[in-house]
């Protein structure tokens, strides 16, 4: 299948929102697996370094934003029962843990809790590019697998 620019940004573009869909729609579009793999990947690069790096500086001025725009608010209890389950899943599962559900959740999602919570691992933004293309790998090689499957003999 030949692409040409703006349809190769569009299938980035997509895998940047929803990444789960996109080898699968590609396959189903007659694009090959090589293909695939690359332009799922390179979407999720895209999204990562955009949305990490936006999450870094949100998580850092976003306390100051809401001091300004509510000054006499109350403050924020700090230990909510959503704050003590977020922090209970980061502990027993860790990087490895969001890598793997990284598929099943979006690119920016992804990118925000790696922001949050591993920002001070070094390279954190290469293990959420590892786990993506090992993503795009296994959904890839699925989607063949299945087409070739269900195409008839």
């Amino acid at each position: 299948m030949e692409m040409t620019v703006w349809e190769l940004l569009s299938w980035m573009m997509m895998a940047v929102i929803k990444f789960l869909f996109v080898p699968s729609l590609m396959v189903a579009r007659g694009a090959g697996p090589l293909e695939t793999i690359l332009t799922a990947t390179a979407g999720a690069v895209v999204g990562i370094q955009l949305f990490f790096h936006f999450g870094k500086l949100f998580m850092k001025y976003s306390a100051e934003w809401w001091a300004v725009l509510r000054p006499n608010a109350r403050p924020r209890p700090v230990f909510t029962p959503g704050r003590r389950r977020m922090v209970r899943l980061r502990d027993r599962f860790g990087l490895l843990g969001l890598l793997a559900l990284s598929g099943f959740i979006s690119v920016p999602i992804t990118a925000m809790i790696a922001a949050k919570f591993y920002n001070r691992i070094p390279g954190v933004t290469l293990w959420l590019t590892l786990g993506f293309a090992a993503w795009a790998v296994v959904l890839t090689l699925l989607s063949h697998w299945v087409r070739s499957g269900l195409a008839p003999a």
